[in-house]
């Protein structure tokens, strides 16, 4: 599950902060008030290619994070094993970034 999403030069939002709760969240708002800006800053975190453009004008790069709460009984799955030897005891979210230079070139971080 999402819990947060931090965006910084992506198209028109300069820096934005969403802390998502329990439960169903719905996006609304007019148009233009960057609810798609919102979904392509998802389909980033998710592997998705970075369209031209896409960074702010007058900015060098586009940041995307997001921190997602890792399901119980994830690490069940014995083909996760390498994974859970990595993860710290206890650790229940993992964190996801992308960046996105204003010539295209991106990089990912877990």
């Amino acid at each position: 599950m999402l819990l947060e999403l931090r965006v910084e030069n992506l198209l028109l939002i300069e820096r934005a902060e969403l802390r998502l709760g329990p439960g169903l969240t719905v996006l609304t708002g007019e148009t233009g008030a960057g609810k798609t800006v919102l979904a392509h800053a998802l389909d980033l975190l998710l592997g998705g290619r970075p369209r031209s453009g896409i960074v702010r004008p007058g900015a060098g790069e586009a940041y995307v994070e997001g921190v997602f709460a890792l399901p119980d009984g994830l690490f069940d799955d014995p083909e996760l094993t390498e994974l859970r030897e990595r993860m710290p005891d206890g650790q229940a979210e993992v964190v996801l970034g992308r960046r996105v230079a204003a010539e295209g070139r991106s990089r990912a971080f877990v």
